[in-house]
């Protein structure tokens, strides 16, 4: 059984899985079949490098956004309380500055989905982990049952190939439910920055102000 090989560097942009293994022409060989299940275990970790890399990834810029944002809104109440222990500090109104930015770093993190993908991510990857854990007590308990013979019987071969064939369906399941998560959490996003976009205020309103409905007067009734 083929050990996990660390990743030499950042994993391409999109998922690539290991090229199949090209097999001599006794197939169903125990030594053929090895090299079938490494390759399934090598394309299983593959993943878990993408999405693990893509997890820590998005870890740091979700962390970073969340202490800017906690950061400043902490300025933003402790400035009017400087200031009214010593005038000469900066005025109160900088405290609204700094809480406006760090609104804006949560809205950032929201809209750019750092958090929730980073929490996708994990799900995802400890879900692969524990797919190819499985598979491989599996192998071995198959491999235990050939008694290190070169063929493997026709019963044999056909368990072993129901392991390979749960090992990447569990795959693509995982992939394509996070894929689909992700899919549903863009259409929230766009719709939420599409949403506050309409609600800014038009040029007109910059310049002149926003319009305000005036009430009629009543007239005097005569006497």
């Amino acid at each position: 059984m083929g050990e996990p090989r660390a990743g030499s560097g950042r994993p391409p942009r999109n998922l690539r899985y290991p090229p199949v293994p090209r097999l001599p022409t006794d197939a169903a060989s125990v030594a053929s079949l090895a090299a079938i299940f490494c390759w399934a275990e090598e394309s299983t970790e593959a993943v878990i490098r993408w999405y693990l890399w893509r997890k820590t990834s998005r870890a740091r810029w979700s962390k970073t956004f969340r202490a800017l944002a906690v950061s400043l809104g902490v300025g933003g109440g402790i400035v009017p309380l400087l200031h009214g222990a010593d005038d000469r500090l900066p005025s109160p109104e900088w405290g609204f500055v700094l809480l406006a930015a760090a609104g804006g770093f949560v809205l950032a993190d929201r809209l750019s989905g750092f958090s929730s993908s980073w929490m996708r991510f994990m799900r995802t990857q400890a879900a692969l982990q524990y797919e190819v854990n499985r598979a491989r007590v599996r192998y071995l308990a198959w491999r235990s049952g050939t008694s290190g013979g070169e063929a493997a019987q026709p019963a044999q071969t056909r368990e072993f190939f129901r392991i390979i064939d749960g090992l990447m369906t569990a795959i693509a399941k995982s992939v394509l439910e996070e894929t689909s998560v992700w899919a549903d959490d863009l259409v929230v996003q766009i719709e939420q920055a599409t949403s506050r976009l309409t609600a800014l205020p038009q040029g007109d309103d910059l310049v002149n102000g926003p319009k305000v409905a005036q009430a009629p007067i009543a007239g005097r009734r005569g006497g």
